[in-house]
């Protein structure tokens, strides 16, 4: 990947992270923001110890599809608020409409499985270095 396409990805998954906490999650935004995080973890095996809060972001963001597919099962259109966001302005609060992206909806889960595989490696690495390394 060349350098300018390995920061597109990265200035896209931020500004999607930054939406996300002030206007809140639905599956749209939480599945392209870690599309974006999955291109650059695909063509940089650095990129974790270079960038170290992108795996917490993506467990935030993996966390945050979970809680949005079983709260869809009960609600159309399901989607998480922002912290904070007071009881009375939640019938009216709506996700921000973004533009086609032209990423497929098949490629955008693809890359959710493939973080998903992602954290659980990077999990698996954490726990068995000893504390202090």
């Amino acid at each position: 990947m060349s350098p300018d396409l390995a920061r597109a990805h990265e200035e896209l998954w931020r500004s999607y992270s930054a939406l996300g906490r002030r206007e809140g999650y639905d599956q749209e935004l939480v599945l392209r923001e870690t599309y974006h995080i999955e291109k650059i973890l695909g063509a940089d095996p650095n990129y974790v110890q270079d960038t170290p809060e992108v795996m917490p972001e993506l467990q935030f963001l993996i966390s945050t599809e979970n809680r949005l597919e079983e709260a869809g099962r009960h609600i159309l259109g399901a989607r998480i608020l922002p912290e904070g966001t007071p009881p009375e302005s939640v019938a009216a609060w709506r996700v921000p409409q973004l533009p086609d992206d032209g990423i497929a909806r098949g490629e955008q889960f693809k890359a959710l499985d493939r973080a998903i595989a992602h954290l659980q490696d990077w999990e698996r690495n954490r726990k068995s270095v000893p504390e202090g390394r």
